[in-house]
């Protein structure tokens, strides 16, 4: 024993040196409450009403529209860019408040915040015929009658004609100048007048405005180096593909060097607690999101773009969500002409826990109320830790690792593996997969972290309570494992009053072949013991007839006292079991009302402790509208869609190919993608259509099981590929256009004349205050979006 204490002794130097490894300890001294400093910056907010102070998007006394966009990694995004797709192209995002997001949700968010950010900093001239953001959102599915010639057919062979090809991803090779797929190969920046380009093929100046979605839907698979397929079914020739060798390479790579690391990590993060960053995996992971959601194809550069890139490397260390303000702080004029409007405020959601997450062996869900950490560009934190207002690069958040943490899945800190806590733990311990990121906790002074850094295993663990606020640092993880996937409690908090609610996630339950709802239930939970619940507008199994029974998500919602989770029971005596293939409602309409268990019919689902306190029910709940968007749909509806644009040929009869959307007799002869005006909003696209016929023939000819679209998140993340990246899409993008029908209230706010207005106090936030933590200069030197010289420096807010 005294032998061991010498050796610590002897050692305690460096290790004192070490502080907490993986987490930037700028923060001398515990942040002081706003309500003690006179310049309430870089403070915590001492409140314990749950209601944040922060610089509102908006001058209403209550936010009119929000946002949500769900997690479920690469299921989730697609589904969720056609949502902002559809508001893009609409308008609709400029009348928005609140943009909040959680995991996959959190990719989509990213590619639109950070084009927003290039267009202004990088001063990119408006585009009359794509204004706005729209330039971003812009895909090359047929969108007029393909019996009429396309300008592009002449440089097409006969065999490219009757395939049809509608993205980037299938433009021929030998049409590109180094005859290489145009996943490698994308075009120039996009112009006003395509003949103003340098192009060495004239078919790109047809399709060079879809180069930011076509590298979107190139590189889906954002665990591997290399870019997705067309399909993992069949080719243009009918043979069936396997990429199960590809795959096992990229798996293989990803085990060998997380087992070589794995010592690293079992010294630094086991033996002693240094919050050390050794996960290959985690790096893998952040810069394959990075590669695939904030890469811009600029005319010059040079591909294949690694996701190992410098440019990535400095954007995770240096954009900074101050850095995102610029969007905001310019004057109506510019914002009005670069973007369209003043974007909402965007709010990521992540899980915080305390920092010995190894510890945490508790099987029971998070609480919403105080582990929902919030991040924004002028606050951050949660209910457990407290709110600081002022910038999250105080504590190491730039904005890419606050997109990591609000994906990080494959992490100890979760609880939704039905495996016991403590094998998880070990499990991932012993193989380095960690995805999290831990950050200082502001409540306490740096030195505390240089003395929890010479405490070895066990000891460790008392100077870091798992159950309080205390501790050295705060563990970030995937937002979803809150129990709020769907990004709902920040938008709730602040009584944001139309909530459009997108529900990309895997919520399909295999075993009972139902939707649970999880998600939904958790947040209506949050709801319940305020004094609240979501009341449905009918069944969504049955059509929207106007008369309904309402669905009532406290009677319809269970508590599973084991894994401490809402899940929805299979009780199909007043209502049908709820399946993702046979849902009717493409907009499902939640109203927040009052609630007391037990009172007017109303079940008694909570314990009577659990029950609000009615002198504290906060008001703002009150009469918040959730319009809900699954990634479901009704089989039987689409079966008669397909049939009407896929004819049964006769026998004996052969149309002609040409021009149509696929080689195969009985294609669409008319493809009805985007719609030619703003009166109709509910059209389907090819591409949407497509896929489902193509489904449809892999189930009954070749042997697969259905699964879209409900497919599997870790498939998508791993093995996704153009075609359903495109079909989640383009389903979000259809859902969305049915959103004006779905009340009168939200059609008043989508189809009105009024937008965001210029957010107030950020002039006086981010130009006349400066952080008590400035971004490290030298760090970050050279570094501005990744295309300039010198950091950015605050743009002055017109008077």
């Amino acid at each position: 024993m005294k032998k061991a204490i010498l050796v610590m002794l002897l050692a305690s130097p460096f290790l004192f040196g070490c502080v907490v490894g993986g987490v930037r300890s700028d923060i001398s001294d515990a942040l002081p409450f706003c309500e003690d400093t006179p310049d309430h910056l870089d403070c915590v907010l001492n409140t314990n009403s749950g209601v944040v102070k922060e610089l509102k998007p908006t001058e209403d006394a209550v936010p009119t529209l929000g946002l949500a966009l769900s997690g479920g990694g690469s299921k989730a995004a697609p589904f969720a860019m056609g949502v902002v797709k559809r508001f893009v192209d609409e308008g609709w995002l400029f009348k928005t408040d609140y943009l909040s997001s959680v995991s996959g949700g959190s990719y989509t968010a990213f590619y639109l915040y950070y084009k927003a950010y290039r267009t202004i900093l990088d001063d990119k001239p408006p585009i009359k015929a794509y204004p706005g953001l729209t330039r971003y959102f812009l895909d090359t599915r047929r969108q007029n009658d393909l019996t009429k010639k396309e300008p592009f057919v002449e440089f097409l062979s006969p065999d490219e004609v009757r395939h049809g090809w509608y993205s980037l991803a299938e433009l021929p090779a030998r049409l590109t100048p180094n005859n290489r797929t145009a996943c490698y190969e994308l075009p120039p920046y996009p112009v006003d007048d395509p003949n103003q380009a340098d192009l060495s093929a004239p078919v790109w100046k047809y399709v060079q405005q879809a180069s930011y979605q076509g590298w979107v839907e190139c590189y889906q698979d954002l665990l591997r180096t290399g870019h997705a397929h067309m399909s993992k079914f069949v080719d243009g020739a009918g043979n069936r593909l396997a990429y199960a060798h590809q795959l096992g390479n990229t798996f293989s790579v990803m085990f060998a060097e997380s087992l070589i690391t794995a010592p690293v990590n079992w010294f630094a993060n086991v033996a002693f607690d240094w919050k050390w960053r050794v996960s290959p995996t985690q790096y893998d992971y952040l810069y394959g999101i990075l590669r695939t959601y904030a890469y811009m194809p600029e005319e010059g550069d040079v591909l294949p773009v690694s996701p190992y890139d410098d440019y990535f490397y400095q954007m995770t260390k240096c954009l900074d969500f101050s850095d995102l303000s610029i969007i905001y702080t310019r004057d109506p004029v510019s914002t009005e002409e670069k973007l369209g409007g003043y974007m909402p405020k965007w709010i990521l959601q992540a899980t915080a826990n305390t920092g010995n997450v190894g510890l945490d062996l508790s099987p029971r869900h998070y609480d919403l109320g105080t582990d929902v950490f919030e991040i924004s560009f002028d606050f951050f934190g949660s209910g457990r830790f407290g709110y600081v207002q002022g910038s999250p690069f105080l504590v190491g958040l730039t904005v890419p690792m606050a997109v990591l943490s609000s994906a990080a899945f494959a992490d100890t800190a979760q609880r939704s593996i039905h495996v016991p806590r403590g094998v998880v733990n070990f499990g991932l311990q012993t193989i380095n997969l960690r995805w999290g990121f831990d950050i200082p906790n502001y409540r306490e002074p740096d030195s505390s972290r240089r003395l929890h850094s010479v405490l070895i295993w066990p000891f460790y663990y008392l100077d870091s309570p798992v159950t309080t606020e205390k501790g050295p640092t705060i563990h970030l993880s995937d937002g979803g494992q809150t129990g709020d996937n769907l990004g709902l409690v920040s938008l709730m908090r602040r009584g944001v009053k139309n909530i459009v609610a997108v529900a990309g996630e895997n919520d399909y339950d295999t075993k009972s072949g139902a939707l649970v709802l999880a998600s939904l239930c958790s947040a209506n939970y949050y709801l319940n013991v305020r004094g609240y619940t979501m009341d449905f507008d009918g069944d969504p199994m049955e059509p929207d007839s106007g008369a309904h029974q309402n669905y009532h998500l406290a009677e319809r919602c269970t508590w599973d006292k084991n894994r401490s989770i809402y899940v929805h029971p299979d009780n199909p005596g007043s209502f049908k079991k709820l399946t993702p293939f046979a849902w009717k409602r493409r907009v499902w309409v939640g109203h927040v009302v009052p609630y007391t268990p037990g009172v007017g019919g109303q079940p008694p689902l909570l314990p009577k402790e659990q029950m609000a306190d009615p002198s504290t029910v906060p008001k703002h709940l009150k009469d918040i509208t959730v319009y809900y968007i699954n990634s479901a749909m009704d089989q039987e509806e689409w079966q008669q869609v397909v049939d009407e644009w896929y004819p049964v040929e006769s026998a004996g009869s052969e149309e002609p190919l040409k021009y149509q959307a696929v080689g195969q007799l009985g294609s669409p002869k008319v493809c009805k993608g985007v719609y030619p005006d703003k009166n109709a909003r509910v059209q389907y696209s090819c591409p949407l259509i497509e896929y489902f016929h193509d489904t449809r023939t892999a189930t009954e000819d070749g042997g697969h099981k259905w699964v879209f679209p409900q497919t599997s998140t870790a498939f998508t993340t791993y093995s996704n590929s153009v075609n359903l990246f495109r079909a989640y899409r383009d389903l979000g993008w259809l859902y969305a256009g049915y959103l004006p029908n779905a009340s009168d209230d939200l059609r008043k706010v989508l189809l009105g004349d009024a937008k965001n207005p210029q957010p107030a106090g950020l002039s006086q936030l981010y130009n006349e205050q400066k952080p008590r933590y400035p971004k490290d200069t030298y760090a970050c030197r050279g570094w501005n979006g990744g295309r300039s010289v010198q950091v950015a420096e605050p743009i002055p807010v017109a008077p």
